[in-house]
C-alpha cells in the first residue's frame, strides 16, 4: 500500500528556505491561538468559520463566552494571515 508523503519533509528537501518560512508562519499562528483541529473550506462564510473555531474551543472545555471570544480572535487572525 502506498504511504502518504510528509509534506513538510518534502518541502524541506525541495526548498529549505520556503519550508523555513512556512514553519515560522505556522509557529506564529500557533502562538496566537490558531488551531489545527479546525477545518475550513473556501465556500464557508465568515460566520461559519467562526462557528468552526467556536465548536473547537467548546470541545476543549472553554465556557461559551470564552469560546466565542477566542473564536473571533482566531478567525480574525486567520483572515489577516491569509489576506482575505
Amino acid at each position: 500500500m502506498a504511504e502518504r508523503e510528509d509534506i513538510k519533509t518534502r518541502s524541506r528537501r525541495i526548498n529549505p528556505k520556503v519550508a523555513a518560512i512556512g514553519e515560522a508562519i505556522e509557529k506564529a499562528l500557533m502562538e496566537n491561538g490558531f488551531h489545527y483541529s479546525v477545518i475550513l473550506t473556501e465556500d464557508m462564510t465568515p460566520e461559519e468559520e467562526e462557528m468552526a473555531f467556536f465548536e473547537s474551543y467548546l470541545k476543549e472545555g472553554y465556557s461559551s463566552n470564552e469560546a466565542e471570544q477566542k473564536a473571533k480572535k482566531s478567525a480574525d487572525l486567520m483572515r489577516k494571515a491569509f489576506g482575505y
